[in-house]
C-alpha cells in the first residue's frame, strides 16, 4: 500500500512562492490572473495619476482640461484601490508602507527577541 503524498507542504500550488524573497505573503485564494491583473491595475493607476502633470501643458480650454484632470484623478484611484482590494490586506498595506514618504527615513523596528548584533554579555 502506498502512501498518500502530504500535501500540506507542496510548493507547486499556484498560490505559494517558493521565492519568497521580499517576504510577500501569498494572497489567500487568488488565482495568479487576478494578481496580475491587480497589480498591473495599481501600476496603471501611477500612470494616470502621472498624466495629471501633462495636462496643463495642452492647448485645450479651461473647462476640457477640468474636467479631463477630473476624470484621470478619479480613474487613477479607483483603480488603485481596486487593485488594492483584490490584492488582499496584508499585501497592500505592505507595499502602501513603501510610498509612504514619511515612513522613508524612519529606522526599522525591531521585533519582540532581536538584537542589534551585540548580546548581553559583550561590552
Amino acid at each position: 500500500m502506498t502512501k498518500e503524498p502530504d500535501i500540506t507542504h507542496a510548493t507547486n500550488s499556484p498560490n505559494v512562492r517558493s521565492d519568497d524573497s521580499a517576504g510577500i505573503p501569498p494572497t489567500a485564494g487568488t488565482s495568479p490572473q487576478k494578481q496580475k491583473l491587480a497589480w498591473a491595475m495599481v501600476a496603471s493607476s501611477f500612470v494616470l495619476y502621472a498624466s495629471l502633470f501633462l495636462i496643463p501643458f495642452l492647448s485645450w480650454g479651461a473647462r476640457p482640461k477640468l474636467v479631463l484632470f477630473g476624470v484621470l484623478f478619479l480613474a487613477s484611484e479607483v483603480t488603485f484601490w481596486a487593485g488594492g482590494w483584490i490584492l488582499g490586506k496584508e499585501v497592500f498595506q505592505r507595499y502602501k508602507a513603501y510610498f509612504n514618504p514619511l515612513s522613508w527615513w524612519k529606522r526599522p523596528q525591531k521585533h519582540e527577541g532581536e538584537t542589534d548584533g551585540q548580546h548581553k554579555g559583550d561590552g
